[in-house]
């Protein structure tokens, strides 16, 4: 997954007046690793820092509420603001998957373009109920 992630930002153009990304891992809790940065060293170094656990539950609403106060705190007025949400598994934390589909309302309700994409033992449906819509533009499983 970490070299999706790097690849996946190596597409766009980063700077002060463009993109900008913000890491954050996620197991049993998440983890900023990285406030909002245009820097390409210090962004893969973030994602190298954030290796999959293979212990621990899964937390996708934690990560996701730590993206909205990214957003909400650091962001650019006028800036798209979106969120791309890299998962394996389906939220094991309490309120399941349920709670994980509330997170990203809260995001996409404040305004914020929510990508989902899954890989392994991710929820399909889950994905779709938690990206921006329409989902077929904005989840992705394989």
């Amino acid at each position: 997954m970490a070299q999706f992630a790097t690849t996946l930002v190596g597409q766009f153009e980063l700077g002060s007046q463009a993109m900008r990304v913000s890491i954050i891992s996620f197991s049993t809790s998440a983890t900023l690793r990285l406030d909002l940065s245009d820097s390409r060293s210090a962004i893969e170094q973030a994602i190298g820092q954030a290796t999959a656990s293979a212990y621990g539950l899964t937390c996708i609403s934690c990560a996701l509420g730590i993206a909205k106060q990214q957003l909400d705190s650091s962001s650019r007025a006028g800036a798209e603001k979106m969120a791309v949400l890299l998962t394996d598994g389906v939220q094991t934390t309490s309120g399941g998957d349920a709670a994980a589909i509330s997170a990203a309302e809260a995001l996409k309700n404040a305004g914020y373009v929510l990508y989902a994409v899954g890989f392994g033992g991710a929820d399909e449906s889950t994905l779709e109920s938690m990206a921006s819509s329409p989902a077929s533009q904005h989840a992705y499983f394989g």
